[in-house]
This record gives structure tokens, sequence and C-alpha cells, in this order.
């Protein structure tokens, strides 16, 4: 089983991600709008100044209608697929860091792209929110697969697409479906596209080193030999499987193409998610 699978921080994003959106949308019920700490947009950004939903508003999932709740079945499924390797690579620690910098990454090329719009087309997107794991999801499924470029992905059987043009190939044909270019999925592809050609922007060059992050993770977890989240360990930066530098580059197209032949119902998705909303 997936779950079986999945390490401490894992389980616990996995977990923790429906029971928040499902405490903000009964506040929303009861006239408490919390979700605005999260939500990120140019009117919370540089309108409110609330810079840390840079890095947290892919941890939050906005409730609308039964869609949105089949969609955050499928987020859950594919981040008990994708994120577990992640995070036995990288360890713990250093993972969650570089969630919220991958996080980070995402919604600055989604402002910039905003503001662009702002400039030249429509106003009102200053208001649009980008939250939700599906952004976070799409850059890691990018990221990995160009991990091997020159392999290629079966397209429901249909073609097969190199995998150094999948997810570009991907966002352009769920654009199509729903009738509007998906800004956040863009932002997301973006991300993966920008470390790949420019390895200097690589975000695991911004993690601690290994020595820094086993010293934290010693003073926070005391005299227990180890921390567990819904009984999964904690893996250690000294129990990763990999360095940071090492799994940038580490993967095939086997472990790339079968995490994603399945869910390409994504496209339907994205009317149920905030990005784009004007609210």
């Amino acid at each position: 089983p997936l779950w079986a699978e999945c390490p401490a921080l894992t389980r616990g994003i996995v977990a923790g991600y429906p029971a928040m959106g499902i405490a903000f949308a009964m506040l929303r019920g009861v006239g408490m709008n919390a979700e605005t700490a999260f939500a990120c947009s140019l009117r919370s950004v540089v309108g409110e100044c609330k810079l840390w939903t840079l890095f947290v508003s892919g941890f939050y999932h906005h409730f609308m209608s039964g869609m949105s709740f089949l969609m955050l079945l499928l987020e859950m499924y594919m981040a008990m697929v994708h994120l577990p390797r992640r995070e036995r690579e990288l360890g713990s620690t250093a993972f969650g860091l570089w969630l919220l910098l991958l996080n980070a990454a995402v919604n600055l090329i989604y402002l910039t792209t905003m503001v662009g719009i702002c400039g030249l087309f429509d106003g009102r997107y200053y208001y649009a929110q980008n939250a939700g794991f599906w952004a976070i999801i799409i850059a890691i499924m990018t990221t990995q697969m160009l991990a091997d470029p020159q392999g290629s992905t079966s397209f429901w059987g249909i073609a097969q697409i190199p995998n150094k043009w999948y997810p570009l190939f991907f966002v352009c044909l769920f654009s199509l479906l729903n009738g509007r270019l998906l800004w956040d999925m863009l932002a997301s592809v973006g991300v993966g596209y920008a470390m790949y050609f420019r390895p200097a922007l690589n975000l695991d060059r911004l993690l601690p080193s290994q020595p820094k992050l086993h010293a934290l993770e010693s003073r926070a977890c005391g005299s227990r030999q180890t921390c567990t989240i819904l009984s999964a360990a904690w893996i250690g930066a000294c129990s990763a499987s990999g360095s940071a530098t090492a799994a940038s580059t580490s993967g095939g197209s086997s472990g790339v193409g079968s995490g994603w032949v399945a869910p390409q119902v994504f496209g339907f998705s994205s009317e149920s998610r905030s990005q784009g909303k004007f609210t």
C-alpha cells in the first residue's frame, strides 16, 4: 500500500492537507476567513505584505464543490506516489525545507506572470490566487521527467512523448481542454525547466549542509532515538539515501513514466481550484 511506503513528513502532509482544508471550510461557514493566511496573490504579497504565503500556499486546499473533494483525493494519491522518493533522498528535514523553497519559486514565477497580465490585459488578476498542492506536484513531476531527458513517456498509449517536453505538452493540452491557460501549472513547469537548463538555479543548492541539519535534528529530538509522525519514522539527514546534489540528478525513465501515466484527469480539475478566482 502507498501509505505504508510513506515516510514521516509525507504522511504528515497527506493527513494534514485535507484536515486543514476541512477546518478552514468550517471556519468559513461561521464567517471566519482564515484562508487569506495561505492563498498567494499579488494582493496578499504586494498589497498586504503577507510574504509567508509565498512558502505555504501549496499546503492549503480550498473546498468549493463535490469535484473539489474528488480532486483532493487525487492530490493525496499523487502526493503518496511522488513525495516518498524525494524525502528518502534528502531526509525529512531537508525535504520539508525543499518543499517550502519549491512552493516559493513557483509563486514567484506565478506572481511575475500576474504582474504582466495586470499591466497588459486585465487588472482583476491582481486578486488571482494560487493555492493547493497541485503546483508542487506538477513541479516535482517536471523535475523527475527532466532527470531522464532522453527518455520518453506514453501518453494514454496514444503517443510516446519525449520526457524533455512532456511537462510542457501536458500543461498545453489541459489548458486547451479547460479553455484557458493554467498559469499555476505553467509556473510549476517553469521552475522545473529553469533548474534543468540553469543548474545554478537548482533549489538543492539553498539547503543547509548535512552536518547542520543533523545538529538541528539532534537538538529537536533530544534524547529520543527517533521522531515519528503517524507511526512513520523521521528520516534523519545522516540516513538519507543520497545527498541533495545526487538527488537532483538521479532517476530514470522507469521511475518517471510509471508514476505519471494514470492521473491524466488532472486537466479537468483546474476549475475546482482557487487559482484564477478573483477573491
